[in-house]
């Protein structure tokens, strides 16, 4: 079985690779005296095809970069994302590893902790194909959760599908988002989302909307179906009262205010982290919570950042000057409290003193060694967007042309992101939305 495996990539790699490359013997065209593969490759059989929903059967079989073959079999798999199911050719993918019986089986996956829900982000916009990969590292460095990564090559029924990022779903679980649910008070995970999100999801029960702004807020983890009415309304309405609280007359109030329920320093990481990043959807879709017992509400994970650091649709988020979110829900009225803005003050120094820029390239370079050469080459093989989709992403303002090739990319990456961390280290003190 390992053979067939390994020469079914092979195969199917090679009518990827660029013009003018050789077909080589061994996995996704390496030379059959390599030793090792490029990245790990996730190869999926999926006879029935994959759809948004439900998640059909299907195998997987995982190698890692030395060719051994990781924890691999059943599994059930069904497309992912919003508007990326529609606008990119390049599909997302969520999965969940199975036992033969069809339920759900803990596995390990090139390293990461056991668990059964995991993803396959396309990153398709990404010109680096390093946004997320870099957030997510960024998130963790800094203390909080993020889902685990890894670079990965994928293929699907036979047809090589380029670079994935494989991690982690986001849910509650011990090595995830852990939280205490031992009483009515916790064990939640909420996403803020969008009004036109909510009017493609076809159960209203999905989610609810709070009190003060009128926003919709998902039940991410446990879904609404798996809570009691009681459960249900009881994290609703302490969502609400935080809501309320925060647009209030006395919401800089310490003990009255909106600090009675929200966890303070977990806001301050939540919105520096996002004005460096800079994603248009922050704190208008995407934008995860969670709480458990004896806890306030806690802003995070952060999620879905290969369209932020300068590679977004909105002209006002690829700027590397400016603060983002003054006129955003909940962002706008945390930046109206002088005590809010003064712990971001605080917090950012804090950071740099620690080495936060000097990390984020150090992980930036990382992930090019990885993509170097080979998985690089084959992903823009297959899907061309340095000659085509040039619409959706923004020109490097240095020349005024787009990225021609990953390097390009890569240094507009570079560049943007130590444009806007030098633009924060000069105006963070006198932070005025």
């Amino acid at each position: 079985m390992r053979s067939f495996g390994l020469a079914l990539l092979t195969a199917t790699a090679i009518a990827a690779l660029p013009a003018g490359a050789t077909a080589q013997s061994g996995p996704l065209g390496l030379s059959a005296q390599s030793d090792r593969l490029d990245l790990p490759v996730v190869a999926i059989d999926a006879p029935e095809g994959i759809v948004d929903d439900p998640k059909r059967p299907g195998t997987m079989r995982v190698f890692d970069r030395n060719r051994r073959e990781d924890d691999s079999g059943r599994i059930g798999i069904e497309l992912r994302g919003g508007t990326s199911q529609t606008h990119s050719p390049k599909k997302s993918y969520a999965l969940e590893t199975r036992t033969r019986s069809g339920k759900n089986r803990n596995v390990s996956l090139l390293g990461m902790p056991k668990e059964d829900d995991w993803v396959l982000i396309a990153n398709y916009i990404d010109e680096s194909l390093l946004r997320n990969y870099v957030a997510y590292s960024t998130a963790r460095w800094m203390g909080r959760y993020a889902s685990r990564t890894r670079l990965v090559e994928l293929n699907v029924n036979g047809s090589y599908e380029g670079v994935y990022l494989l991690g982690e779903k986001l849910k509650l679980h011990d090595s995830r988002v852990a939280v205490d649910d031992s009483d009515i008070s916790g064990g939640y995970l909420l996403e803020m989302t969008s009004m036109q999100r909510m009017d493609r999801t076809p159960q209203v029960e999905e989610f609810f909307t709070t009190a003060a702004q009128n926003r919709p807020v998902m039940y991410a983890d446990p879904d609404r179906d798996e809570l009691s009415k009681r459960q249900a309304r009881w994290i609703r309405r302490y969502v609400s009262r935080f809501e309320r609280r925060l647009y209030s007359d006395r919401f800089r109030h310490r003990r009255r205010g909106y600090r009675r329920y929200l966890d303070m320093g977990a806001a301050v990481d939540y919105a520096l982290f996002s004005e460096l990043f800079s994603h248009v959807n922050t704190f208008a879709d995407s934008t995860y919570m969670h709480k458990g017992v004896g806890e306030k509400l806690v802003l995070g994970p952060i999620w879905d950042f290969d369209n932020g650091i300068g590679n977004g649709a909105t002209a006002e988020f690829n700027l590397r000057t400016g603060w983002r979110y003054g006129a955003y829900p909940w962002a706008g009225r945390l930046y109206a409290d002088p005590a809010f803005r003064r712990r971001m003050a605080r917090r950012w120094r804090e950071l740099r003193r620690q080495g936060l820029r000097r990390r984020i390239m150090r992980t930036v370079d990382r992930g090019t060694r990885q993509l170097a050469g080979g998985p690089q080459q084959r992903n823009f093989s297959r899907w061309p967007i340095f000659e085509r989709d040039r619409d959706r992403q923004p020109p490097d303002p240095r020349t005024g042309e787009f990225p021609a090739n990953h390097a390009e990319a890569v240094d507009y990456l570079k560049w943007w992101l130590k444009k806007r961390t030098r633009w924060i280290d000069r105006n963070i003190k006198g932070f005025r939305p």
